[in-house]
């Protein structure tokens, strides 16, 4: 069963590639937060695992094994904040939308 925000399917790997290229063509930084769980996505120019207090912390640490499309098929996800370069953050509540705007 699929973590609830997931869109139809998991996220294969290329869509998580594209949505890096998308962050990265925009300059648009995304964080993934996900509901009980302390460590987030962070999707910019990588993909990387940020820590309660925002610090970048080991992949392995964070998410273990787990590619990042396999992380976003786990974890349920709360929300998604997108800071944009002219300062605005908006707010995403599932994948979904996310992956509608790439």
């Amino acid at each position: 069963m699929l973590a609830e925000g997931v869109v139809n399917s998991m996220p294969s790997f290329s869509e998580i590639e594209r949505l890096v290229e998308w962050a990265k063509t925009n300059d648009v930084k995304i964080e993934i937060k996900f509901k009980g769980y302390p460590y987030r996505l962070h999707i910019y120019k990588l993909i990387r695992a940020v820590d309660p207090g925002g610090r970048f912390v080991p992949w392995s640490r964070a998410f273990g094994p787990k590619q990042p499309h396999q992380v976003l098929e786990t974890f349920p996800v709360e929300k998604i904040v997108l800071a944009w370069p002219d300062g605005r953050i908006e707010e995403v509540k599932r994948l979904k939308e996310l992956f509608e705007r790439v």
